[in-house]
């Protein structure tokens, strides 16, 4: 019996649902491929990513993105909203997430001076937060915000053109729920015959 106690566990550790755990994210928009024009614009309320919706709040539903002719195009598919909008994330099942970190560009690239933009969201406990964020990088820079276990996160577009940014990427940890395996009959089969020789042995 003792030696097909290591069989048994094994087996009942294949048959334990799978817990939940932390899953990276990284939403990068590249859906909106960009076209060889100045400006792409996407007439949509809404769009999905990755499990997580994305909306313009407070603008005519058009997502933009800078095409390859454009002289502030950095390489990348980069969202941009117009001015006074924000482009608010939410994962699509109402979970929480942390958003760990931001990679923006500006949206003018030959502007010297800093921009300042407003980042922020909704808590776990339903309170709204929010944050001015100062870089001065012309092109794509990653920046760090640790926003942890909230509901939801944006970034607003100021009026001033020259604070105006390009979102090229957003990183985030969900909470992602792995639904359990459903386990094959023969591995029943197999139990119940650990199970039968155990007998038989003590029989013995």
């Amino acid at each position: 019996m003792l030696r097909l106690l290591p069989s048994l566990a094994l087996l009942l550790s294949l048959m334990s649902p799978t817990l939940s755990h932390a899953a990276m994210v990284i939403l990068d928009f590249e859906q909106f491929a960009p076209q060889t024009v100045g400006v792409s614009f996407f007439n949509l309320p809404a769009f999905s990513e990755s499990g997580f919706d994305v909306v313009e709040v407070g603008g005519d539903n058009k997502f933009a993105v800078l095409g390859d002719l454009h002289s502030s195009y950095i390489g990348d598919v980069a969202m941009i909203n117009q001015a006074n909008t924000k482009l608010q994330i939410t994962e699509t099942d109402a979970s929480n997430f942390d958003v760990l970190s931001i990679n923006v560009a500006r949206l003018l690239v030959n502007v010297t001076s800093d921009i300042t933009f407003e980042v922020g969201g909704i808590d776990t406990f339903g309170n709204p937060f929010s944050q001015m964020v100062t870089t001065d990088a012309p092109l794509s820079q990653n920046i760090a915000l640790n926003f942890n276990d909230i509901a939801s996160f944006y970034i607003l577009a100021g009026n001033d053109i020259e604070d105006r940014v390009q979102l090229s990427s957003v990183s985030i940890n969900s909470e992602a729920t792995v639904s359990a395996v459903p386990i094959p009959a023969a591995a029943w089969l197999f139990a119940t015959g650990l199970v039968g020789l155990a007998g038989i042995r003590r029989m013995r």
